[in-house]
């Protein structure tokens, strides 16, 4: 899908899941280094419906809880905003989109590190939902 604009901006979401082990899922893009799932909320899409969308293509995952926003940041004409979900899945939930080819559970910090991740604020979303356990 195309990016749509709001006024002058775009805004992308993504979600830092974590499932009931304490783990959180990151994903591999096609083009290489790791992320998160989300993407560009379309033009009056309500953010949750488009959240909870983004998730479902990129992982499958349909019953996902949002529990408030981890952070917004701001690059060139882009918000990002991330948000704190949790879910009951483990991997034999996860089907992957076309975008992904691969996707991993991390426990800790020192996970995060061996990581190559897509973007710096991906990372950081992910070091500070660690951070806050």
């Amino acid at each position: 899908m195309s990016k749509e604009l709001h006024g002058q901006f775009t805004i992308s979401q993504g979600a830092v899941i974590e499932n009931q082990r304490g783990e959180v899922l990151i994903l591999k893009l096609a083009g290489g280094g790791w992320g998160i799932p989300g993407g560009h909320l379309h033009a009056n899409e309500d953010w949750l419906v488009g959240l909870k969308r983004e998730i479902f293509e990129e992982t499958g995952i349909s019953d996902v809880t949002v529990n408030g926003i981890g952070g917004v940041s701001l690059w060139k004409s882009n918000y990002g905003v991330w948000f704190r979900c949790e879910v009951a899945v483990h991997n034999s939930a996860i089907v992957l989109s076309d975008e992904h080819t691969d996707f991993a559970w991390i426990t800790s910090v020192e996970d995060v590190e061996r990581y190559s991740f897509c973007h710096p604020a991906i990372k950081d979303s992910v070091l500070k939902m660690f951070a806050t356990k």
